[in-house]
């Protein structure tokens, strides 16, 4: 697993230690799917996670990899940065190879429930 941390921009410093928060972004591959690799992207709020994330699923859905590219918040923030503002619980096609989705927790877990532990609706 490697971890990689956004630094500030070369062009300056920031103004105190706290002024530039950090997002941190997290490779790891899948042992049960070799060919399958999750890049996870967090942060604070205000780090640009949803920018780094749309950056990184453009580029790998233009080197040929296949993409699903999923905002665990509101769909404002990735879905704007990808031209797409309303993002819904189902994948939906944004570029030749990537699709993107938010998914909302609540409807992730009643989902969930339904499917895998058979509680009724």
């Amino acid at each position: 697993m490697k971890t990689l941390r956004a630094s500030p921009s070369s062009g300056g410093t920031p103004r105190s230690r706290t002024a530039f928060a950090r997002s941190v972004v997290t490779r790891t591959s899948l042992t049960t799917m070799p060919n399958t690799e999750l890049i996870f992207v967090s942060g604070k709020g205000g780090t640009g996670k949803s920018a780094v994330s749309a950056a990184l699923a453009i580029d790998r859905a233009r080197r040929g990899h296949s993409v699903l590219a999923i905002d665990m918040g509101t769909s404002l923030g990735l879905g704007a940065h990808l031209r797409t503002p309303d993002l819904a619980y189902s994948p939906t096609e944004v570029r030749p190879g990537l699709h993107a989705m938010s998914m909302d927790r609540a409807t992730a877990l009643d989902e969930y429930l339904k499917l895998q532990l058979r509680v009724p609706q």
